[in-house]
């Protein structure tokens, strides 16, 4: 099982987890190009989410936010010349991925959002006492 600290080249420090919403549970071994991808994919599909509270495996490893997570994906940013988070060898084939989908649950009552690479496990619970189970969006 990969640690937290796989992910730590994505967190920001200078925001605190209890001001994030929103959660990005990611399961247990998900490489960091797998994690990065689904970022991506998240902060394009919901321009509302400016940050996600990445938890792996169960364990909170920080929030990762669209700024910080942009300036390390983008060319023009402080890491210009390098390769992006996740470019791996460079070898991989452009497009949708096809290890993952990632799934979005919002739970009704309060509007609080979960993230998950993985699909076949229960719904999460809002994290809000007597909330109960979040709904998946299609």
């Amino acid at each position: 099982m990969q640690g937290s600290n796989t992910y730590q080249i994505l967190i920001d420090p200078a925001v605190s987890p209890d001001s994030v919403p929103r959660r990005f549970q990611v399961p247990a071994g998900a490489s960091l190009e797998d994690v990065a991808n689904a970022l991506d994919l998240i902060f394009h599909a919901d321009s509302q989410c400016d940050a996600v509270l990445l938890m792996a495996a169960d364990q909170m490893a920080g929030v990762v936010t669209r700024a910080r997570f942009r300036t390390l994906v983008s060319p023009s940013g402080p890491h210009r010349g390098e390769r992006p988070v996740g470019a791996g060898d460079g070898a991989s084939l452009a497009g949708p991925p096809v290890d993952y989908e990632v799934f979005t649950y919002r739970c009704q009552r309060c509007g609080k959002v979960v993230y998950r690479m993985e699909a076949d496990v229960p719904a999460p619970a809002c994290e809000e006492s007597g909330h109960g189970a979040m709904d998946r969006e299609a």
